[in-house]
């Protein structure tokens, strides 16, 4: 069996990963960034958006430095976050590690699938184990098989 691990910190695909693999799955997505207007003196936000990104920011999101960004499967326009629909949320949290679109979208996309710190990698264990994604600080993550635990 094939699973998707990040070996370098916690899951997460880029907005071009994510987008690649809901298109994999037939779901129309939506990605929006922060829009934030500082006070005069930059150290109080007055106003903050979501504001939809262009195809162009979604493709060169790793290579632009950090900035957080939301996924929809509805379009609402330009946003409060407070107006943000939660029903309509889609994040890559929700996707089974061995779900084979998401294989097909890190070999298609290699690196380009990587979220922000990702090192997305594919491992293969053993038909049959019963196996969880655990996390190690400084070596991110790593599958274990489940056993019996008691307190």
């Amino acid at each position: 069996m094939k699973i998707v691990i990040d070996e370098a910190s916690t899951f997460n695909l880029s907005p071009f990963g994510l987008k690649y693999y809901a298109n994999l799955k037939g779901i129309e997505v939506f990605f929006y960034k922060e829009d934030i207007i500082w006070n005069d003196t930059n150290d109080v936000v007055k106003e903050e958006n979501y504001v939809l990104m262009s195809d162009e920011e979604i493709s060169n999101y790793n290579k632009r430095g950090r900035q957080d960004f939301y996924c929809f499967t509805k379009f609402m326009g330009n946003i409060s976050p407070e107006k943000a629909e939660d029903e309509y949320w889609f994040t890559d949290w929700d996707i089974e590690r061995n779900d084979p679109d998401l294989l097909k979208t890190i070999i298609d996309l290699g690196e380009m699938a990587n979220g922000e710190y990702s090192k997305l990698r594919i491992i293969e264990i053993p038909d049959g184990v019963n196996w969880y994604i655990d996390w190690c600080e400084f070596k991110g993550e790593f599958v274990s098989e489940k056993h019996r635990t008691w307190n």
